[in-house]
């Protein structure tokens, strides 16, 4: 009987680490984005703001792959499902509407050394998220994890150059960087929008 239970019993250690690791991952993406919209307000970030939103969402997601993993019915989890793609759809065109205002507009946005902390922080915290999601799904054989990883260490690698974006508006002057980082945000959602809506 031992024997039979073991494998049950690692399955569900296994399954409650990837629990864990969503819940970190929301929780990391919750306080970045409150941190982000702050900073992103003050200085008139679109990259910033934007990632903002792309924390928010990467947080609602986390919540319902957390659904997945308890086996949720899914009568339950399609409402939340469904709900991903037009949220990438939003942030798609809110960030690029907010692209257009600082360009033609003439109200730059301001160099921000604040900003560039705060998203740097969230590419390096989401970049050992992911890798962890990532071996803690390989080795429990869990495709979803696996997936999920990826997701993140592409959140990450978005939070990275929006971070790069605004190291270099602060180390050049060329505001026009930052529009730049808050493109890549918009790519990013569409990426998104295209692959919510394809499952």
């Amino acid at each position: 009987m031992a024997l039979r239970t073991a494998p049950l019993l690692l399955d569900s250690v296994r399954s409650a680490a990837g629990i864990r690791l969503q819940y970190g991952t929301f929780a990391v993406a919750i306080v970045g984005a409150v941190l982000l919209a702050f900073v992103g307000l003050r200085a008139g970030s679109a990259a910033v703001g934007g990632l903002s939103v792309t924390a928010l969402v990467e947080a609602f997601v986390s919540l319902v792959v957390v659904k997945e993993f308890k086996g949720a019915h899914r009568a339950r989890r399609d409402p939340a499902i469904r709900l991903i793609g037009p949220a990438f759809v939003l942030l798609a065109l809110g960030v690029s509407a907010a692209i257009a205002m600082i360009i033609t507009s003439g109200l730059h946005p301001a160099p921000s050394l604040q900003g560039a902390v705060c998203s740097g922080g969230l590419a390096i915290a989401a970049g050992v998220l992911a890798i962890a999601k990532i071996r803690a799904g390989q080795s429990a054989v869990n495709p979803v994890l696996v997936a999920e990883g990826i997701a993140t260490l592409v959140f990450a690698g978005l939070a990275a150059v929006v971070t790069l974006g605004l190291v270099g508006y602060l180390v050049s002057g060329w505001w026009l960087a930052d529009p730049a980082a808050a493109g890549v945000v918009v790519v990013y959602a569409i990426r998104g929008a295209t692959a919510s809506f394809v499952r």
